[in-house]
């Protein structure tokens, strides 16, 4: 069967990985890009089938980049990704050279009906729609007892939107913290400025992320926030913006709380002194590809990581680089790299 290439674009995280983690069940392991001009730069380097495009994002939007990729004469599918799906949007869309939309948050359906659609029927691998929850394994039955107590969070509805992949939503739930932080510090950020329409893209945003982990109740909080900054009225957001930061910290603090207990749960403790020897190679060429900028080598070197049957501390600093890489945090991610070769490195020359 002909490998299918797809590049997702989207400023959030959590959007990348819902969709990254549904294109996965299809048997598509597809590219993320967290901007417009990124999207732009891969799509001039490599031929994809179809694209994903975020509509909301900060600096150049999905519109825009949109135009831009049709002037450069590709005219693979492109599909508006919108959590606002208004009347009138879909023209729009259209008018700016996306082929078709799908709403936020994604649907595996939905999206399923996509691919059929916009991909040649050799490419696509369809499965059962109803994928039941992925059983709990032994050593995660706390952590995931501790997620299911979270106030304002339904771990049944998280679920549901990846399809019962629980490591897919466990990653949603790590990045969510990420995201938290961020979103905290932007949203008091952007109000103090009096910048209204970044303030509406960040709340945009979070709404998103909270939407995809099955916060419904502060999702519907960021969407007030949203709306009010739209209509530029600063003051009901900042009469509204205590409230809802604080219970966001709330759910920061309680997930932290549980991947806490969770890590020290699992039992791994010093990294070996000897990498298996596929490991070293694959690190060895992520780091230079990391320092090189060249995100298609990025992408295949997480590939060949998940492809690795590792086990306790080389699962879970493998799991720490691929969030990074998720992130576009590719600092992180080389002192993770970093970190466990030099410890391989020191103990075979010293020991």
């Amino acid at each position: 069967m002909p490998k299918v290439k797809i590049l997702v674009v989207d400023d959030n995280t959590i959007n990348l990985n819902v969709a990254t983690g549904l294109l996965g069940l299809h048997k598509i392991e597809a590219q993320t890009a967290k901007s417009g001009p990124e999207a732009i730069k891969m799509l001039g380097e490599n031929n994809f089938d179809l694209v994903f495009m975020d509509h909301m994002m900060p600096g150049m939007d999905g519109v825009e980049t949109t135009k831009i990729i049709r002037e450069m004469g590709k005219t693979l599918p492109i599909i508006a990704l919108t959590a606002n799906a208004i009347a009138g949007a879909r023209e729009e869309y259209i008018a700016a050279g996306m082929n078709d939309l799908l709403t936020k948050p994604v649907k595996r359906s939905l999206l399923s009906q996509i691919l059929k659609d916009w991909l040649p029927p050799e490419k696509i691998v369809m499965t059962s729609v109803e994928t039941p929850a992925a059983e709990i394994t032994p050593s995660k039955t706390d952590f995931w007892q501790k997620i299911g107590e979270i106030k304002d969070l339904s771990l049944q509805t998280g679920l549901d939107r990846v399809a019962g992949q629980r490591e897919v939503y466990e990653k949603s739930l790590r990045l969510a913290v990420k995201e938290i932080y961020k979103c905290e510090e932007n949203l008091d950020k952007f109000l103090t400025a009096h910048d209204m329409r970044n303030f509406s893209i960040e709340a945009h945003s979070m709404k998103g992320s909270l939407a995809n982990i099955g916060a419904t109740d502060l999702y519907i909080l960021a969407q007030d926030l949203e709306s009010a900054a739209e209509k530029g009225d600063s003051e009901f957001c900042r009469e509204k913006l205590p409230s809802f930061l604080e219970k966001l910290i709330i759910l920061r603090l309680s997930l932290e709380e549980a991947f806490a207990a969770d890590t020290e749960a699992q039992t791994p403790s010093e990294i070996p002194p000897e990498l298996p020897a596929s490991l070293t190679k694959i690190l060895d060429k992520l780091k230079t590809a990391i320092n090189e900028t060249d995100f298609l080598t990025i992408s295949e070197g997480i590939k060949s990581l998940n492809k690795l049957n590792l086990e306790g501390v080389l699962k879970n600093e493998t799991e720490k680089i691929k969030d990074a890489v998720l992130m576009m945090d590719y600092e992180s991610a080389l002192k993770i790299i970093t970190k466990i070769m030099r410890v391989s490195i020191y103990d075979q020359v010293f020991h």
